[in-house]
């Protein structure tokens, strides 16, 4: 729940907006939206810790307020991105 346009942009930065209604924002989390954050430069640990700042007040009941099986999986598509590293190379053939 949100009537900030500042806090709708920051949702925009690693989610997908699916609705908007007058202080609410609907938005799913996609890895596409999050490869998006990544190259931004945004970490999985800032997103994680975003949502846990701005959690609504019945999600702060419950510990953690983000679940641990959405941060594994921002985590494991953080790690994603590093599996793979580009060297330059040289090729020798006859």
């Amino acid at each position: 729940y949100t009537s900030s346009a500042l806090q709708e942009q920051i949702l925009r930065l690693f989610t997908q907006v699916i609705y908007k209604f007058p202080k609410l924002v609907i938005s799913v989390i996609t890895r596409e939206s999050v490869r998006n954050a990544l190259v931004r430069g945004i970490s999985a640990a800032q997103i994680v810790e975003y949502f846990t700042v701005h959690a609504h007040p019945q999600c702060l009941l419950r510990y953690p307020p983000v679940p641990e099986v959405v941060a594994d999986q921002l985590y494991f598509w953080e790690k994603e991105r590093s599996r793979i590293t580009a060297e330059p190379a040289v090729v020798y053939s006859d």
